[in-house]
């Protein structure tokens, strides 16, 4: 019981007496709970009349059941069960002990409600808890605080001690655990957490924050849906948060500037693990993400890296990441800040692989299992890829070391459409070399392979044991070795020495060799050409340079030697300005040679050729076009050039020409020059200049959007009436020229013709439409013809005055009519639904006086001249023949086939009034199938003015053509769509220089048959019969043979054929073309490289001496 005061006297033992006997018999009346006893006071100070409220003061002291009470002060409320201690309280319960200022305990409910500067220990958890106020509920062991509660686990250690601060805990000593709601803070060491609920358990030791949760560190915070924190021994041993994981990193790259560099971390969920206190690994799961922006100030990285996988795992080192591993689908993107010209934007480099292994100790990221690293249009695909930070090297390689064995993935390096494929491949950032291992690459259709490739510069390449071929073969049937080559940009390869193997069988080499790889337009040196005539006259053709200057224009300079024949030097320049202009101009100079065989004496001729082309856009409105050819001399071409479709133009045209629009009419002024070749004649007009307005209404027809009065909302407005004369059209155009005419006499004659003319016309038409059904248009032809010509012997002759201007007048009228008359029928008979009857008569009548004034003049510069008086009425019938039918459920038209009739009366005429009449049937009815007919009849007799009779007409020609084709493609084979036929391939013996490559494509076979048949009648009847015969077929996948033939029945003669067979050889082709008789009779052989023509190997006899036999 301890020691009292000795002031407390015999009334304080009798009354302490007392209060043990109504203890005693309250705790009899009260069986649920044990007794309640008073253990000590030093004072009873009062007592009610039924001693239901007592007041203890001085060292009070109770116990019930297992718990202590204590205070200076207590009043105790007998029937309500109920104790109020105050001053100095204290409470001991098992291993807690609570303290504080006042304190209420509830017998009944074994309730401690405990207030102001309230203190609860817990020796066995090692747990603090203060409070303005803390429920106990004995029974339950539970503690509910109120007032800014704070619980300190681990007080007396400072590396383990954990402080929870809220507005309101629970805290439960039984279960091991408690709940801390409403602003909850955690504070351990320098970790400090916040959030709405906090739930902590001590077995197993963790806490679970959720309600918006976050944990600080110094910069860096971490957040999610719930956070739990794991404790063992008293360190944290993990971290783990679920739902909107969030990590977010601060470092200061200087510590003199405020900068951060940031890196944040998300996924769904989120496990870090900790060592003595210290995190050592972080992983974040499901669709894992992490965001890395550095401060401004940080020299190290300039950009930003976005990554993501289905995991990102960072290890640590004493609290700093030494490593980051993203698996699972891993990608990312590095956004780099840059200028150019001043101007910001931004670069960005992807990556992707299945794992992505970033180890900061040794510097090295690494791409593992599809690997993908793509920066700008350059990609690089490899199974491991490894990129060390320090030395800025960049490794890429098979994921086994032996790709042969099976761990695949070599390397391969893109660009456009390019592909670099090798074993190894390295370079390095910094000095921007590198390095790769039995590279493999694809360039603009052919092969390339080396053993080795350096980069010396970023421009620059070397290569080893380098191969090129454009078989995609294993074993090639062809290549060409170096054993050393330089490859400078992409503009050229030099390579020394250089090789031809037919399969492995060298055939040709030199000691090196220069050769283009630059894409599209690039300076460079031109392919030249080798050979010799069957003649003996060896050759050197297109020597020279082609110089792109800009994007604007160009130019080439080239070079043709022909032993003991000529020297020519060939130059052109092409120009272009998007919108505005084009055009292009080229000169060639000739200087050749010749002997005199019987004097021995050498002569030299200079020849010369000038060509141009030109269009210019000078307004919208406003162009200017022109092209032409100049020459030395007639026979120019002939002589030099050997393209077979310049050779046969005989006709040289060079012309330019002014062009103004405006809206109903335009103007042209053109110069022009016609040389014809062969008779050595020339036509010049300096210039012609044509005015011509478009047909236009003479009263135009109302519009019904002109002069409208206003009219009330809902009111319609009546459409202006069309009337006859908005029909009448006029048109005018005037055509003013001069004339420079070299015109032939005989064989060494020539006369100057030159004249200047003009010649005006105007048309009135005005169509009407009567009734609905017919159409009649009369019309007026007004024309002028104004000449002047330059004296000339022949002038002189014909009495023509030189120097004087002329003209003539005329004019004519007409009317004509016309209309369709249809007939239906509807037979519904073997699919035909439907037959048509078209039916379209025209009739014209046309008059013209007789014009006879200044005849001579104008017949002697081409316009006008003597015209006779004409009455003439033309008549037509024309007829279209159509039916309907049905094609499963769909209802198609068919033109059957067409009937035309024509002639014409004169009958200002004084004989033969009639004119021939003409008759045409076509039809294409019949599928793959056509006929044409055409005939012509006189109504009089031959060589007399004696009408025959209308239904017995005289025939003066008439024609047949029919012609029929079928293709025929095994099943399964599609169309052909494209390919060149074997003569078309074999048409390439006649081109300068032979290139391109014969197509092949579906096994199947093409014909066509065309039968002519054509009689004139005259004085003698001529009559012609041909067969011609086309036939082009391809028996396999490799073989195409084509054939022609024309064949006059008449004569029972074959006029021409030929046989024409090409063969794919893969990567070579073959064509043989062969014209067994005639003028061309012949053969040719040809065998060469399809993507190098200029390889091969030639022979020809008789077709080919247009351009020379000889071999490259």
């Amino acid at each position: 019981m301890g020691s009292y005061p000795k002031s407390a006297g015999t009334i304080g033992a009798v009354a302490l007496a007392v209060l043990q006997l109504f203890t005693v018999n309250n705790s009899i009346a009260d069986e649920k709970s044990g007794p309640l006893v008073l253990e000590h006071a030093d004072q009873l100070l009062s007592s009610g009349g039924d001693g239901d409220i007592i007041n203890l003061v001085g060292n009070v002291h109770f116990s019930h059941d297992k718990a202590d009470l204590f205070s200076q002060r207590a009043t105790w409320y007998r029937k309500a069960g109920l104790i109020q201690f105050v001053d100095s309280v204290q409470v001991r319960d098992d291993n807690r002990r609570i303290t504080a200022q006042t304190m209420t305990y509830y017998r009944r409910d074994r309730r401690i409600t405990a207030m102001q500067n309230v203190r609860m220990v817990d020796f066995q958890q090692d747990a603090v808890l203060t409070s303005q106020r803390i429920d106990y509920f004995r029974d339950l062991k539970q503690f509910d605080a109120f007032g800014n509660p704070e619980l300190i686990f681990n007080p007396n250690d400072d590396t383990a001690r954990m402080v929870i601060d809220s507005r309101q805990m629970s805290y439960f000593a039984d279960e091991k655990r408690g709940v801390a709601t409403d602003s909850v803070v955690i504070t351990r060491n320098n970790l400090l957490a916040r959030s709405g609920q906090a739930e902590f358990f001590r077995e197993p030791e963790h806490v679970v924050l959720t309600g918006k949760p976050v944990i600080l560190q110094g910069e860096n915070e971490l957040s999610g849906d719930s956070i739990s924190i794991f404790t063992e021994d008293r360190r944290i041993r993990s971290l783990l948060v679920r739902g909107d994981a969030r990590a977010l990193y601060r470092t200061l790259p200087d510590s003199a500037l405020l900068e951060y560099s940031t890196a944040e971390i998300t996924g769904r969920e989120l496990e870090a693990f900790f060592e003595n206190d210290k995190i050592s690994e972080m992983v974040t799961r499901r669709n894992a993400t992490s965001l890395y922006d550095p401060a401004v100030t940080d020299t190290l990285i300039s950009g930003t890296n976005r990554a993501s996988g289905d995991s990102i795992t960072l290890f640590f080192d004493n609290g700093v990441i030494e490593r980051v591993m993203i698996a699972g689908g891993a990608r990312g993107e590095f956004i780099e800040p840059k200028f150019d010209k001043g101007e910001p934007y931004f670069d960005t480099t992807r990556y992707s692989a299945a794992t992505i292994d970033y180890k900061f100790d040794e510097a090295e990221i690494r791409l593992l299992k599809n690997g993908n690293l793509r920066y700008r249009d350059m990609e690089l695909d490899a199974g491991d890829i490894r990129y060390n930070t320090d030395s800025k090297i960049l490794v890429a390689r098979p994921l086994s070391d032996d790709s042969s064995s099976g761990g695949g993935e070599a390397p391969v390096l893109k660009q456009g459409t390019e592909e670099l494929f090798g074993e190894r491949m390295s370079y390095n950032l910094e000095s921007r070399k590198g390095q790769v291992r039995m590279a493999r690459t694809k360039f603009e259709g052919g092969f390339y392979t080396g053993q080795a490739i350096r980069q010396a510069s970023e421009d620059v390449l070397f290569v080893s044991q380098g191969d090129y071929t454009s078989c995609d073969k294993p074993e090639p049937h062809y290549f060409f070795h170096s054993n050393k080559m330089k490859m400078i940009g992409k503009d050229k390869v030099v390579a020394r020495p250089v090789i031809l193997l037919i399969g492995k069988l060298p055939v040709f080499a030199v000691p090196y060799y220069v050769f283009p790889i630059r894409k599209g337009r690039h300076s460079g040196f031109l392919p030249f050409d080798i050979g010799n005539f069957e003649r003996g006259d060896r050759f050197i053709r297109n020597v020279g340079y082609y110089w792109a200057a800009s994007e604007y224009w160009d130019m080439t300079a080239s070079l043709d030697f022909y032993e003991n024949s000529r020297t020519i030097l060939n130059s052109s320049l092409s120009y272009t300005a998007r919108y505005k202009l084009s055009g292009n101009v080229g000169a060639s100079y000739t200087r050749s040679t010749s002997w005199d065989q019987s004097r021995y004496v050498k002569s030299v001729r200079n020849r010369w050729s000038f060509r141009f082309s030109h269009n210019q856009t000078i307004s919208p409105s406003v162009n200017l076009t022109g092209s032409g050819q100049f020459l030395s001399d007639k026979n120019y071409i002939e002589d030099n050039v050997f393209d077979p479709s310049e050779r046969l133009n005989r006709s040289i045209n060079s012309d330019m020409s002014l062009n103004k629009k405006w809206r109903n009419s335009s103007l042209a002024i053109v110069a022009s020059q016609n040389w014809n070749l062969d008779t050595d004649e020339k036509r010049e007009t300096l210039p012609s200049v044509r005015f011509s307005r478009s047909s236009l209404p003479i009263f135009p027809e109302p519009s019904a959007t002109k002069n409208k009065e206003r009219i009330r909302p809902g009111e319609e407005t009546d459409q202006p009436r069309k009337r006859f004369y908005h029909s009448i059209y006029i048109s005018m155009n005037s055509t003013s020229q001069n004339v420079r005419n070299r015109l032939k006499v005989n064989d060494s004659t020539f006369v100057q013709r030159n004249y200047q003319t003009m010649a005006n016309q105007t048309g009135l038409t005005a169509p009407q439409k009567i009734l609905g059904i017919l159409t009649v248009n009369p019309g007026l032809n007004l024309a002028q013809n104004v000449a002047r010509v330059e004296k000339n012997a022949v002038t002189d002759s014909l009495g023509l005055e030189a120097g004087k201007v002329v003209s003539q007048e005329r004019y004519s009228l007409s009317i004509g009519a016309n209309t369709s008359i249809y007939g239906t029928v509807f037979p519904n008979i073997i699919g035909i639904t439907g037959l048509r009857h078209v039916m379209t008569p025209a009739v014209t009548y046309s008059f013209s006086p007789e014009v006879k004034n200044n005849q001579r003049f104008m017949s002697y510069v081409g316009v006008g001249g003597f015209s006779r008086r004409s009455k003439t009425i033309s008549f037509g019938l024309n007829n279209l023949f159509q039916a309907k039918h049905l094609a499963g459920e769909v209802e198609k038209k068919l033109d059957l086939f067409s009937l035309n009739f024509g002639g014409n009366y004169n009958f200002a005429a004084d004989s033969l009034r009639f004119s021939p009449i003409s008759t045409s049937l076509r039809t294409s009815a019949i599928p793959k199938f056509s006929l044409e007919y055409s005939a012509s009849h006189s109504l009089y007799e031959l060589n007399r003015d004696v009408r025959r009779p209308w239904n017995n007409p005289r025939l003066l020609s008439q024609s047949i053509s029919t012609s029929t084709s079928f293709s025929y493609r095994p099943s399964g084979e599609g169309e052909q769509t494209g390919t060149p036929k074997a003569e078309d391939i074999a048409k390439q013996v006649f081109a300068p220089k032979v290139g391109g490559s014969g197509q092949f494509s579906d096994v199947g076979i093409n014909a066509s048959i065309v039968y002519s048949y054509t009689e004139s009648r005259g004085v003698s009847k001529s009559i012609s019969k041909k067969v011609t015969v086309n036939l082009d077929g391809q028996p396999t996948k490799n073989w195409r043979i084509s054939y022609f033939c024309h064949y006059d029945v008449k004569s029972k003669r074959i006029e021409s054929q030929s046989v024409n067979v090409a063969r794919d050889l893969h990567c070579w082709q073959a064509v043989f073309s062969w014209v067994p008789s005639g003028r061309a009779s012949g053969y040719f052989l040809r065998i060469n490289i399809k993507s190098i023509p200029d390889i091969k190997i030639e022979k020809s006899e008789g077709i080919s001496t247009a351009r020379g036999d000889y071999f490259d």
